[in-house]
């Protein structure tokens, strides 16, 4: 398939079971002409592995997505005045 018509973009983060069932869908609509494009940026590897088992017979993409080289901010520690009441 070199052109589909519609692609079915699904952002996966640490939920492949979602994964599977969205995918599962997706192989049983009768409109042939898609493709799936799947990016990850799950720290394990179960949304690759999930994709993996699907590729079989089935237009589907996989993005891996690299982790920020700085992590993100958490958050800011709290004031001292709500320290006091805890």
């Amino acid at each position: 398939m070199n052109n589909p018509r519609i692609s079915v973009c699904i952002p996966a983060y640490k939920q492949p079971i979602l994964l599977e069932r969205c995918l599962h869908s997706l192989r049983l609509q009768e409109h042939a002409d898609f493709e799936v494009i799947v990016t990850d940026d799950s720290p394990d590897d179960s949304v690759a592995d999930l994709v993996r088992d699907f590729r079989a017979g089935f237009p589907i993409r996989y993005e891996k997505i690299p982790p920020p080289s700085v992590p993100p901010k958490i958050g800011t520690p709290p004031s001292p005045s709500r320290k006091a009441n805890m």
